[in-house]
């Protein structure tokens, strides 16, 4: 009978050491989650802090979008063009230069009689 109790108490504080570890290392986790959490949320700040967006840029048949963005940034001193080359979105790199088109919808021969008529 002793030595069960002996067993069961090697066991049980065998048992709390290892849930005092676990315990440690879990504070240590949450800790070092936090501190992640406030770099991630630093480096996001500073990644828009030099973000320039231009929004609504209308569509031009035949037009170099491009062409007009690198001018753009040549005089904003951004060098080229990062990001995939889509007709709706572009992205630089260095001023983080941001452009999305502006869909146009085609209008019918009623629709346009109506706009006609407003602007008249």
């Amino acid at each position: 009978m002793q030595n069960t109790l002996d067993e069961l108490r090697t066991t049980t504080e065998t048992l709390m050491d290892e849930q005092q570890q676990l315990r440690s290392e879990n504070c240590e986790m949450r800790r070092q989650l936090e501190l992640n959490e406030i770099e991630i949320d630093k480096l996001k700040q500073e990644t828009l802090r030099k973000t320039l967006e231009i929004s609504n840029v209308p569509v031009t048949e035949g037009e170099d979008l491009f062409g007009i963005v690198a001018q753009i940034c040549q005089k904003g001193s951004a060098s080229h063009l990062t990001g995939p080359r889509s007709r709706k979105f572009l992205h630089l790199s260095k001023s983080n230069l941001a452009v999305r088109r502006k869909e146009t919808k085609c209008l019918g021969r009623r629709e346009r009689k109506r706009n006609s008529r407003r602007q008249s």
